[in-house]
């Protein structure tokens, strides 16, 4: 069984293009935060939870670390398919 290529080094663009990216995405991912956190944690008080303000920043926590662990897993070679229904 042969293994696939190793990846490709990231180039001077790939850097770039990850220095605008990762700080936009963390504003969006603020913003949605923010614009949730008080509904959910609402919910979650109704729903018996009795520090509330977790279940929000858990989800939104969540998001960004499994989506970035699939895109690296994909870029090793080594994609797991569950990974990337959790975000």
């Amino acid at each position: 069984m042969s293994r696939p290529p190793a990846p490709l080094p990231l180039s001077t663009v790939d850097k770039a293009l990850l220095g605008i990216v990762i700080p936009t995405g963390g504003a969006v991912g603020g913003l949605g935060l923010v614009a949730s956190f008080g509904s959910v944690s609402s919910a979650a008080e109704r729903w018996g939870f009795t520090e509330a303000w977790m279940l929000p920043v858990g989800i939104d926590l969540a998001i960004p670390v499994f989506t970035a662990a699939n895109l690296l897993l994909i870029r090793l070679g080594m994609p797991l398919a569950w990974v990337r229904f959790v975000p």
